[in-house]
């Protein structure tokens, strides 16, 4: 990972004032089973202008504890999911897209290990009548930021309910704003999908948290928002 000498910059913060993660969560629905692909990422085309939006994992959860019911005390997945956006024009030449920054946003999903099915809910016993609990939680939206020259997503907040080996899908949206020609129903279209390498949720009296990634330590630098623990090696 190569970075540029330019410093950090979040883009959302005039959105935030507009609409709460909440109402974020609420646009961005999870996609369909159909929509996975076994390999790691996909890219597509922009239906507005010919442009292709490509997602790329820069950085990969390997584990965390299962939170159970304890959803104020749950430990993030470590290290924290990061993506970077790439943007390019029909004759494949990088795009700078600063200025439609704040209208993009990243929905996380939950994976099965072989990528195949969405898991982001459970069933808590056999009864038909209970209520399905989320699997997944915590900022489930993302919004971007500019770190020495790209533009990355970080995932800094999320837990997994029940042990296991999951993977996740990150699904890139753009939204509309009055007066642009991006109609609602491009709005709602995936522009991209990444799916993150497999990794492990244990029992909380297992679990070691992994070393901070070189990774992590340059984008805390930044000002990307991620936790770096005192005291912890680097990998």
């Amino acid at each position: 990972m190569i970075f540029g000498s330019t410093g950090c910059k979040f883009v959302g913060n005039f959105r935030s004032s507009v609409m709460s993660k909440l109402s974020l969560n609420s646009i961005v629905s999870s996609p369909s089973d159909d929509d996975d692909k076994k390999t790691n990422s996909r890219s597509s085309q922009d239906s507005l202008n010919g442009r292709t939006h490509a997602l790329e994992i820069i950085q990969s959860p390997l584990r965390s504890a299962a939170f159970g019911s304890s959803y104020y005390s749950r430990l993030p997945l470590s290290p924290a999911l990061v993506v970077r956006l790439v943007v390019r024009n029909a004759e494949g030449h990088a795009v700078d897209i600063h200025e439609e920054l704040p209208f993009y946003v990243c929905h996380a999903s939950l994976l099965s290990e072989d990528a195949e099915s969405h898991v982001d809910v459970t069933q808590p016993t056999e009864d038909a009548d209970s209520v399905p609990l989320r699997m997944l939680y915590g900022a489930l939206v993302t919004t971007p930021y500019q770190a020495r020259g790209e533009v990355v997503f970080p995932f800094t907040d999320l837990g997994v309910r029940v042990c296991g080996i999951y993977r996740l899908k990150i699904s890139l949206f753009r939204l509309a704003r009055p007066g642009s020609e991006i109609s609602s129903s491009t709005a709602s279209e995936t522009l991209s999908t990444a799916i993150t390498d497999t990794f492990e949720i244990v029992e909380l009296c297992k679990y070691e948290a992994p070393a901070i990634t070189n990774l992590s330590y340059e984008l805390h630098a930044a000002g990307v928002p991620i936790q770096i623990p005192d005291n912890q090696q680097t990998i």
